[in-house]
């Protein structure tokens, strides 16, 4: 944890500190510490008050150095008691997701006495680096995961939780939450100050307590990629909320490589998270039709026919089918998107028929926010739950139209399958598409008329390539995949054979970019396909 976060953290523990009754004893209690780097503000009076423990070995090492003598237990108490039985480089008795620690009896006292009040203070692994706990006589990488204590207890309260499946019981960060809630919390003046993505009570509904405070922060301090992780002041008293507002802090570096003389810096934006319940989901298509062939032709992501590899799911052929489209989950990114010309390997989307496809495609349109902000990662997800609503309105399906047939993030390619039926791209503005002839029943605005008129620059461009094929229905992606050819020169520059078409493509990039962001976003808030 960076210190500059740290230190802000710790206002929000020290607010939960003013809770404690007259009288009381507390614990500021962190099962996850790492090397202590969240306690290293702590005053000396808190630190007599923390409890400290950390189920790596070597981490473990460097909190006795750093803590010992200085809070009032660490767990395990002395080297010799740091055994190492079940996995290598890994404290049996500091593992917090095992039934054995739940009943460890230096914790236990202060959980077991109401005259005791608990903080949490922690921030949870969200990749488990010690996942990978021991090699099978195989020699593949295992994880127990699934079988601890913990994982096991979560799952038979998984039907309780808005939005969860299995999955939810093997994310470390989901039982560290859901085990603090559940196992350390007793009363209302105990607190949970927490470092997390804000998954675990958007979607998941991990929590349903008191939100009492809370900021963002960014996570390429943690040694990420830019996105936003919460940190927030939960106090033990339920409460159903579906709205949170979060000042944003970023870091400044001061353009050193010290992280001690870090500065937090408030960049003056509230933040707005809103609570979700479904994912797209509904709003797939699910018919079937009596004269859906099944045949053998999948798809890699790039639109390519996949080939060598295990696919899932039936592979269908329709004249009424013009391409296959996945919008998974609540998250937005690459892996969670694709639309291609037939069914994708995973099979995990639905058919786009001629009849529905223009109500289908702000799904995708939904999926492609950009994101541009690390602010905006991790925090604005995909949802269902304004239902259907979004189709009555005409224009917003026009633009979503607009948008992905010039989009580059649309795969559907032009190609000759395995089972030597020819699979036209009729999602692009190529001639004679059923797009192109969709496209001409449409009214358009300035902007789409110069999106049109760019689109024609490319396609004019792209038939002076050598490569270029009449018979084919061609679109951006597919432009640029196959006929923007480019080579390295003597000084290891890319030179594009195309300069012209090249210049165009990115042209088209740029304003496709502006109208998005001026005719798709704010209706995909309006109607709750980004929420």
């Amino acid at each position: 944890t960076p210190p500059a976060y740290a230190k802000k953290a710790l206002e929000l523990v020290r607010e939960a500190i003013k809770l404690v009754p007259k009288g009381n004893d507390y614990i500021i209690l962190d099962r996850c510490a790492g090397t202590g780097n969240l306690q290293a503000e702590l005053s000396d009076d808190e630190l007599s008050h923390t409890i400290l423990s950390t189920y790596e070995y070597y981490e473990y090492k460097v909190l006795l150095e750093r803590f010992n003598g200085l809070v009032r237990h660490i767990v395990p108490p002395t080297d010799d008691h740091a055994v190492m039985n079940k996995t290598i480089g890994m404290i049996d008795c500091a593992d917090a997701l095992s039934e054995e620690y739940l009943k460890n009896e230096i914790i236990k006292q202060y959980i077991d006495n109401p005259k005791c009040t608990v903080i949490l203070f922690e921030n949870p692994p969200y990749s488990d680096t010690s996942a990978v706990e021991f090699t099978d006589d195989k020699g593949q990488k295992k994880t127990d995961r699934k079988n601890k204590y913990v994982s096991q207890e979560m799952r038979k309260e998984l039907e309780s939780l808005n939005n969860s499946n299995i999955s939810s019981a093997r994310e470390i960060t989901n039982l560290f939450i859901w085990s603090g809630l559940k196992y350390y919390l007793r009363q209302p003046t105990d607190s949970y100050v927490l470092f997390s993505p804000v998954k675990y009570f958007k979607s998941i509904g991990l929590v349903n307590k008191y939100f009492k405070d809370g900021f963002l922060c960014n996570r390429q301090h943690f040694h990420a990629s830019p996105s936003s992780i919460s940190v927030i002041w939960w106090q033990n008293k339920e409460k159903e909320q579906n709205n949170f507002i979060f000042p944003a802090f970023d870091i400044d570096n001061n353009q050193t490589i010290d992280i001690k003389d870090d500065k937090i810096v408030d960049i003056k934006i509230d933040v707005e998270v809103k609570k979700v319940k479904n994912t797209l989901l509904p709003l797939f298509e699910k018919r079937e039709f009596k004269n859906d062939i099944e045949t053998n032709v999948w798809c890699e992501s790039d639109g390519t026919e996949a080939k060598n590899r295990k696919c899932d799911g039936k592979s269908i052929f329709n004249d009424n089918i013009l391409g296959y489209m996945t919008a998974k989950g609540f998250l937005i990114g690459p892996s969670n998107f694709s639309l291609t010309r037939q069914i994708l390997y995973n099979a995990r989307g639905f058919y786009l028929r001629n009849d529905n496809y223009l109500e289908k495609l702000p799904l995708f349109a939904a999926k492609l926010y950009p994101q541009e902000r690390w602010y905006e990662r991790d925090v604005y997800f995909t949802t269902g739950d304004g239902g259907d609503t979004y189709t009555k309105d005409k224009d917003f399906l026009k633009s979503c139209f607009i948008f992905t047939c010039l989009s580059r993030y649309n795969k559907c390619l032009s190609f000759t399958g395995s089972d030597k039926r020819f699979y036209k791209n009729e999602l692009c503005f190529d001639a004679k598409t059923l797009a192109s002839k969709q496209l001409e029943k449409y009214k358009l605005n300035a902007d789409e008329k110069e999106l049109i008129k760019i689109w024609q620059s490319v396609l004019s461009e792209a038939k002076k390539t050598k490569k270029y094929n009449k018979k084919l229905a061609y679109s951006a992606f597919q432009i640029e995949m196959e006929l923007n050819t480019s080579k390295k020169d003597e000084n290891n520059k890319l030179v594009y054979d195309y300069p012209t078409l090249n210049g165009e493509l990115e042209n088209l990039k740029k304003k496709l970019k502006v109208y998005y962001a001026k005719y798709i976003t704010p209706k995909l808030f309006e109607y709750e396909l980004l929420k």
